[in-house]
């Protein structure tokens, strides 16, 4: 708990060497690796945190954050295979997932199938209408399509949703295009 504590309240370096330690005591304990995940997400340490994602869904298929999280780290390294199964899996248990539905449709645009991206985009702003990144990448499907005026709405949605400056101006750069 003090590894949680301390990597929630900014200190992920000590919630880091706390949530190590919890882990050595307690192996066995799928939170401990999904919380050891979240400690090497935050340093930037994208490999251990795909692992210790990876061992927390291991000991509980039922860790279905630590499954999406790791499917996330699977889809920026490329493994689009991958990062797609673990979604759907997510999805079986949980089929108002809006982040898996979000992770298809991202994985399938990098993927360059925008008609299946689109399809999952859809589902995920269903379930979380507004979600800017949903929004985002549901434009660059339909600018991959070729249906440019739909995708100027999605990215001007973007603009109104987030309060992210470089997703906004992102988006805006996409309207443009």
């Amino acid at each position: 708990n003090l590894g949680v504590l301390l990597l929630t309240s900014g200190d992920p370096e000590n919630g880091l060497l706390h949530l190590m330690e919890a882990a050595s005591l307690d192996p066995g304990r799928p939170e401990v690796f999904t919380n050891l995940g979240n400690a090497y997400l935050a340093l930037g340490n994208r490999q251990a945190a795909s692992s210790a994602y990876r061992r927390a869904f291991e000991l509980d298929p039922g860790q279905l954050g630590a499954r999406s999280l790791w499917a996330s780290l699977a889809a920026e390294q490329g493994r689009f295979g991958q990062a797609r199964q673990a979604w759907e899996t997510v999805l079986q248990d949980d089929p108002h997932n809006a982040a898996a539905y979000q992770g298809l449709g991202v994985v399938n645009y990098l993927d360059h199938r925008p008609e299946l991206a689109l399809i999952h985009l859809e589902a995920a702003l269903q379930a979380d209408p507004g979600d800017p990144i949903s929004h985002y990448f549901r434009g660059l499907a339909l600018a991959a399509m070729g249906k440019s005026g739909e995708a100027v709405l999605e990215f001007e949605a973007v603009a109104a949703l987030t309060s992210d400056p470089k997703l906004t101006e992102k988006a805006l750069s996409q309207a443009k295009a």
